[in-house]
């Protein structure tokens, strides 16, 4: 669905007003932004061997939302050619950046007009360092996990 088109406006007033919606059998988030990954304990493991918190951030890839471009690099934790899973899923910095995706606390770039932090995951006006996820497609309900 494209956000600028007539059911786009519409879809962001019922938001606005708390309205559940569901699209293609996903809540759409209205600003309470989650991540089903993190929440549910999952994480994505490239062909490789690497290992990353979620599909969204499993590879190096751009898109489009709103006509603007974001390019999202990879993040990573380990290897499973080097590490056990259960050491990289304990591990300090995956531990926090998890606890860090619980409390959603990232600019919420997805609603935003956009500044140059947006282009990419990179880091955001919050302050928050690499990956932020406020503009995650999954995490606002747009594309569904699997």
């Amino acid at each position: 669905m494209d956000a600028r088109s007539p059911a786009g406006t519409v879809v962001s007033h019922l938001q606005s007003t708390g309205t559940h919606l569901r699209l293609l059998g996903a809540e759409l988030a209205a600003g309470a932004m989650r991540c089903r990954f993190v929440d549910e304990g999952r994480l994505a493991i490239a062909p490789d061997g690497e290992v990353s918190p979620c599909l969204a951030l499993l590879h190096d890839y751009h898109y489009y939302y709103r006509g603007r471009k974001r390019q999202v690099r990879p993040c990573r934790f380990g290897n499973l050619r080097e590490r056990p899973l259960a050491e990289i899923w304990h591990s300090e910095a995956y531990t926090a950046f998890r606890d860090r995706v619980r409390r959603f606390a990232f600019s919420p770039c997805i609603d935003c007009s956009g500044c140059e932090l947006r282009e990419t995951n990179e880091a955001d006006c919050y302050g928050n360092p690499f990956p932020t996820c406020g503009e995650c497609l999954w995490a606002v309900g747009l594309v569904q996990c699997p």
